[in-house]
């Protein structure tokens, strides 16, 4: 690539390729730009296993030459913009070499939806799986029993993640610590670090995402290409959020109810992403329909008695179990509702409640039939078609 711009003198040619680096200090005031294109390139074209250089004189402009060895074919990648780099750079983690796992993993979860998933999806993976389910039995099997990995939900009863995190790390133990959460929310990241946690990863969880996490922690390696991606990350989503700053706000138009969740109770391609094996899908559907209805009339009974504790409580029990399977609508009212419960402002909860019991009811009754799954997948698939149409 070349320009005819104000060029770069010797002694700045190096230094920006450094993230927020620009050659001139009045150059983000006259030429806009944050110091980080030019870091994020290079160390992309490093991780492909080739290098970005550059030559200039001022006054005259620049030179920049990107090479690659011949093995990447750099003609079938995406292109990438400012929407999409992060997920091309996490899908990247889908190209790393998926290690033969082995270990003892812990698993701290109070929900017995989550239980059954992430304990089935690791046994596949060959390793062994011990359940804790709250906070203290998880701290207590920490200090009698050794584990190579330890996932952490956060709201647990005794005992919630955060704490128990704050427990291990405080008798010195190093084991790596995922948060598992059902909702990322805005300075959860920030909270995990603190707190002691390597990573975390959103619920329900995914094959994919789980072997991305197993490799960077289990695999030997792989764990320095994970760092290398996770840093270019970092640089990446700073960018993201300061193009996010300065675009338009009113560009992103707001689905329709109907487009946004579909006809169905839920949401059969996530489903058929969570979920590779039926017997586990049977098993998680079978619990929802055992503890929701319980649990919307503990939820229900918070809403009357004004109990924002509880609510939050039940509210967030309820999602969980909705986001097993797969149901987004309710579970995106029932993410509203906890929220009213977590700052206890419960005004208007009474109305998002009863709209909840209306459509828990549908999705009750469509689980409930014995060919629920077949009858998804055939409704699904003509949506397909009729778009294609």
């Amino acid at each position: 690539m070349e320009d005819t711009g104000i060029g770069i003198s010797k002694d700045k040619q190096e230094e920006i390729f450094e993230t927020f680096v620009q050659a001139d200090n009045s150059t983000s005031r006259e030429f806009g730009g944050t110091g980080l294109g030019l870091a994020i390139s290079k160390r992309l074209a490093e991780l492909l296993g080739g290098q970005l250089t550059m030559t200039s004189e001022v006054g005259k402009g620049s030179v920049f030459s990107l090479t690659i060895p011949a093995g990447v074919d750099v003609t079938k990648q995406p292109f990438m913009d400012r929407h999409n780099i992060t997920s091309r750079i996490e899908a990247g983690m889908d190209e790393v070499k998926q290690a033969k796992f082995s270990g003892h993993i812990l698993v701290a979860e109070d929900a017995r939806t989550n239980q059954v998933l992430i304990k089935s999806l690791l046994k596949r993976l060959g390793l062994k799986v011990t359940i804790a389910e709250d906070g203290n039995q998880a701290v207590q099997e920490v200090l009698t029993e050794q584990y190579d990995l330890i996932f952490m939900d956060i709201e647990m009863p005794n005992m919630n993640g955060y704490e128990a995190t704050k427990a291990i790390r405080k008798e010195g133990l190093k084991t790596p610590i995922i948060t598992l959460t059902a909702y990322a929310m805005k300075g959860d990241d920030k909270k995990c670090l603190a707190a002691g946690c390597d990573d975390y990863i959103s619920k329900p969880i995914e094959d994919k995402k789980l072997l991305q996490v197993l490799n960077k922690y289990l695999s030997e390696e792989n764990k320095n290409i994970c760092r290398q991606i996770d840093s270019v990350k970092s640089d990446v989503e700073q960018l993201n959020r300061f193009c996010s700053e300065t675009a338009s706000s009113d560009t992103a138009e707001t689905k329709p109810a109907d487009e946004q969740y579909g006809e169905l109770p839920v949401d059969f391609a996530i489903i058929k992403k969570i979920y590779d094996d039926e017997e586990v899908l049977n098993e998680t559907v079978k619990i929802f329909l055992e503890e929701a209805p319980q649990t919307i009339e503990l939820l229900a009974g918070a809403i009357e008695a004004k109990d924002s504790k509880n609510v939050k409580i039940h509210a967030h029990k309820l999602k969980g179990l909705a986001r097993h399977v797969a149901a987004r609508k309710i579970s995106d009212m029932l993410y509203h509702l906890e929220t009213k419960g977590r700052k206890e402002e419960l005004e208007g909860s009474e109305a998002l409640f009863a709209d909840i019991q209306t459509e828990f009811d549908k999705l009750k009754s469509f689980l409930s039939q014995p060919n629920w799954i077949e009858s998804a997948g055939q409704q699904t698939d003509q949506k397909k078609i009729e778009k294609k149409t």
